[in-house]
């Protein structure tokens, strides 16, 4: 996936029932997710930059590394292998990827509080 490069892009959702929610300056958002029949899947925490807004955008850059939370509050990281990729390719270096990792952390440690 790295190998693409990165873009902007619009897109809008295609799937189940979802809600995302991007608390004010925190390096994530919550993605709420809903199999059919509104049964309750689960939180996926996409780890980004702080949402940025200007007028009716808005605006974030994905950090790659994301956690996946079952509804019991079990955490599962998600593309650790893509961070390291980064790394190996010098898309991240090494302090940048362990910034990322701590965010990871700092959300585990959240759903750990909650």
């Amino acid at each position: 996936r790295l190998a693409h490069g990165k873009s902007m892009v619009k897109t809008r959702w295609r799937g189940e029932a979802i809600l995302r929610v991007a608390p004010t300056g925190l390096p994530w958002s919550v993605w709420v997710f809903w199999e059919p029949g509104w049964k309750f899947a689960g939180w996926y925490v996409n780890l980004e930059t702080p949402m940025r807004r200007e007028g009716p955008n808005v605006y974030m850059e994905d950090q790659v590394l994301d956690v996946w939370v079952t509804p019991d509050r079990t955490c599962h990281r998600k593309v650790e292998d893509e961070l390291a990729a980064g790394v190996a390719e010098g898309r991240y270096i090494p302090e940048a990827a362990t910034l990322i990792t701590r965010k990871a952390d700092a959300a585990e440690e959240a759903v750990r509080r909650f």
